[in-house]
């Protein structure tokens, strides 16, 4: 294996741990399964990616010289599912094209994106204009047969984990802050309509979602968190 010794961030090992023994045999079992996947898809695993939270996430590289990303999410985490449903969906549009998968450990071989467009240093507004126009690409109704969670549901998530997450963290803001998200949460789950819907990724502007591509003169979403919300079509 070309890897080399596995050093994953805090982060991802927090995560592992919290699936206890499920999560011990995976992080055992990386090793032969990167060797395999080498073998398996003629590839050539590089280095490990920073920001990775939920997987084991590296760069990799074909046979032919192909730059790609290599993709192994932690058991137990269902939202790993819908990321592999709606990138086969998506096809490359908008989102980064899935170029194989193994259904059995959900290991995805990705093509491999540019600098994050924060990166260039554009003005604000220049950024924006990039998301809309990869919106209008990434933006799709919901395809017959695939359930993803809706906006109002992903807003009862969130409000969930804000109310439990602060005390146990220690109360690292004020009160009003917690209040305010809160009331957003709500507003955003009593906003949500069917009819409007659309599938999108759930984190178009956080940071690190939106990289370049040679593909195209914009930015394509990175895997995502998926769910339908409401929303306009630009």
């Amino acid at each position: 294996m070309s890897v080399g010794p596995i050093q994953l961030r805090d982060k991802v090992l927090r995560n592992i741990s919290a699936q206890a023994e499920a999560g011990a045999c995976w992080l055992e079992a990386l090793p032969s399964l990167l060797g395999r996947l080498e073998t398996e898809w003629n590839i050539r695993v590089g280095r490990l990616f920073p920001n990775a939270t939920e997987a084991f996430v590296s760069e990799a590289v074909t046979a032919d010289g192909q730059p790609v990303a290599l993709k192994i999410p932690i058991p137990g985490f269902v939202k790993a599912d819908r990321e592999r449903s709606l990138l086969q969906t998506a096809s490359g549009r908008g989102y980064v094209r899935l170029l194989r998968h193994d259904a059995n450990n959900g290991a995805m071989l990705l093509e491999r994106l540019g600098p994050q467009l924060a990166s260039f240093g554009l003005p604000i507004e220049d950024q924006i204009r990039i998301i809309c126009r990869t919106l209008q690409q990434a933006w799709r109704s919901l395809p017959p047969g695939v359930r993803y969670p809706t906006g109002a549901e992903k807003a009862l998530e969130m409000s969930s984990y804000i109310s439990n997450a602060w005390p146990r963290l220690g109360r690292p803001c004020s009160e009003r802050v917690i209040e305010v998200a809160l009331r957003f949460a709500e507003a955003r789950r009593h906003g949500f309509n069917p009819a409007e819907s659309v599938l999108a990724h759930g984190e178009t502007l956080m940071p690190g979602t939106r990289f370049s591509t040679p593909r195209q003169t914009s930015a394509s979403l990175s895997t995502p968190t998926v769910c339908s919300s409401s929303a306009p079509m630009i």
